[in-house]
């Protein structure tokens, strides 16, 4: 039997080095070096905003360009968060934040209604866009252009249940 459990990127790398899970999906943000992945599915990220924000005329943005506006984000905890942060401190920057939410639901909420501006996955503000109003920019750089990574300790010694839960997944990739 699979039991599946849902967990930050950094949680399931760890649980995978320690034997504690087999088989997760993660973020390619993370060192999976001492991990066998095999690429799932492209997951960009994008910068949204109100659609009467003066950043709404741009298609594609570098994240420096919008570092001076106010920002919504997810609580400090969360894997994505921190990711965002760790870029923006490179750039020189610390993230001011108007508000933390626990969801890309909320956030875009908040967002369509003009509260700030936030970075989360393409899929999540393509999928939110049908119920909130929002202007969603391209992120530019490789930091932005991130994958999905179906990981493991071996492929080859999964258990059969999950190697065919694997192959399942690649076959059926978003």
């Amino acid at each position: 039997n699979i039991d599946l459990h849902e967990a930050e990127s950094s949680e399931i790398v760890d649980a995978l080095t320690q034997g504690i899970a087999s088989l997760g999906l993660v973020s390619s943000f993370f060192n999976t070096r001492h991990l066998q992945t095999k690429e799932f599915a492209s997951d960009p990220l994008v910068l949204i905003c109100p659609v009467t924000h003066e950043l709404a005329h741009y298609k594609e943005l570098n994240l420096v360009d919008a570092l001076s506006y106010g920002f919504i984000g997810l609580k400090s905890h969360h894997s994505l968060q921190q990711s965002i942060e760790t870029q923006a401190k490179l750039l020189g920057f610390n993230i001011q934040y108007r508000l933390r939410l626990p969801n890309f639901g909320a956030i875009a909420e908040v967002v369509a209604k003009g509260v700030g501006i936030a970075i989360m996955p393409a899929r999540a503000a393509q999928r939110l866009q049908s119920d909130y109003d929002f202007h969603s920019i391209q992120l530019l750089g490789a930091w932005a252009n991130r994958k999905l990574l179906l990981a493991t300790q071996s492929f080859n010694q999964l258990p059969s249940s999950y190697q065919q839960f694997a192959d399942f997944l690649l076959q059926h990739r978003p």
